[in-house]
């Protein structure tokens, strides 16, 4: 079992799932060019899918793993990459570096901010314990290509839809249409990258990206901001990883009753939600048992939460088994007190796995599977080392 140099994390942090392989589908991926930002892929790891089926604030102290610029390239392009995944950029350039996200407004309308130009994003690096990192910063990278540019310089006030992306990558605007709202300025704030699948022979993947948009309706205008969970399809070439689609979900509508536990868990102060995430809470869309393993578990802890189901894969990765995610029935934990599940020594995920397991949850994916028993409850596999499933396999 490797373990992490990373100065961050005490030495021997295991990183890589060596237990059992749980019941789940073992899959692999990889993938080649995003978005004209090429990423040589040295990573490897064999990961599966993750076999589950509004308005507010959350921040990442999540770092995403940037390699140094080699040369520089205009906001809102994509470099050439050279070396093991490094990305040449400059501080704007999308493809040079995540941050931390802060997400206001569901996907639905933008949440209005100050006025005045964009700051840039903060800089975060992805943990050395990341199955496929260069997976993940393909993902990334197509995503801050397609959401980063500055005001024009030719006397125009607004940048058409999809002109961030290069020709090759133009079908991706198609996909990502209904969040590119035309505007003077954009930037993308990443909250966290988490797996939604990697195949067995590692030719295809799914990242679920929860992340921020904030940007200008027109130069010298009000900022606004926009929150979303995308789920970010790969394949892999010779040339590394390339993104092939963007499944943006369904904004469900807020219910005007909802029961008196999914108003409280909306409301709690230890359970850090994005956008798509609180936007299913409270569309009604997250089983009553879920709503109360959350209640309980935020009691000891504060729980990031990726995703209910919008972003999710509607089946488990690579099989026809729809997710107990999209069922309303599971949810994915990113961070545990702040603190990574992938930063494994660090993070309480252990405790939190075992307290879900007393509650009464039947499927608890994580770093590890606890029991070492095949089947129930608990199960392990590369795609949930930066991740904990919590939910209910069972009607």
């Amino acid at each position: 079992m490797p373990s992490n140099p990373d100065p961050s994390v005490p030495a021997g942090t295991a990183v890589a799932g060596a237990g059992h392989l749980s019941r789940r589908t073992l899959l692999t991926g990889a993938l080649g060019t995003t978005f004209g930002a090429l990423v040589t892929v040295g990573a490897t790891g064999v990961v599966a899918g993750c076999g589950a089926a509004g308005d507010g604030r959350t921040t990442s102290r999540y770092r995403l793993d940037w390699d140094p610029p080699t040369t520089t390239s205009p906001a809102g392009s994509a470099g050439s990459v050279t070396g093991s995944a490094a990305v040449s950029a400059s501080a704007a350039d999308p493809a040079s570096a995540t941050s931390a996200g802060v997400q206001r407004g569901q996907g639905g309308a933008p949440s209005p901010g100050g006025q005045g130009t964009l700051p840039d994003p903060p800089v975060f690096r992805l943990h050395p314990g990341e199955v496929e990192p260069a997976c993940k910063r393909a993902a990334v990278s197509a995503l801050r290509a397609a959401f980063t540019w500055d005001p024009p310089t030719d006397g125009g006030s607004v940048r058409a839809v999809g002109a961030a992306l290069p020709a090759r990558s133009a079908h991706l605007a198609r996909d990502l249409k209904s969040l590119l709202t035309p505007a003077a300025a954009s930037r993308l704030a990443i909250v966290y990258p988490q797996y939604g699948g990697l195949a067995a022979d590692r030719r295809t993947a799914s990242v679920m990206v929860s992340a921020e948009r904030t940007y200008l309706a027109e130069a010298g205008g009000e900022v606004r901001r926009r929150g979303f969970t995308v789920d970010v399809r790969l394949n892999r070439t010779a040339s590394g990883w390339r993104v092939t689609r963007v499944r943006v979900p369904r904004v469900p509508e807020r219910r005007s009753e909802l029961p008196r536990a999914t108003r409280r868990l909306l409301g709690e102060e230890n359970l850090v939600l994005p956008s798509a995430a609180r936007a299913d809470l409270a569309g009604g869309l997250v089983d009553p048992r879920v709503v109360a393993l959350l209640t309980v578990l935020c009691r000891r802890w504060k729980l990031s939460v990726q995703e209910f189901q919008a972003g999710h894969p509607v089946n488990v990765f690579g099989t026809e088994r729809m997710s107990n995610h999209t069922r309303g029935r599971a949810v994915d934990v990113w961070a545990i007190d702040g603190i990574p599940v992938i930063a494994q020594s660090r993070s309480a995920w252990r405790a939190v796995m075992r307290a879900a397991h007393e509650f009464g949850a039947d499927e608890i994916g994580g770093p590890r599977d606890l029991d070492g028993v095949p089947g129930r409850p608990y199960f392990s596999d590369h795609v949930h080392q930066d991740h904990l499933h919590l939910g209910f396999d069972a009607n």
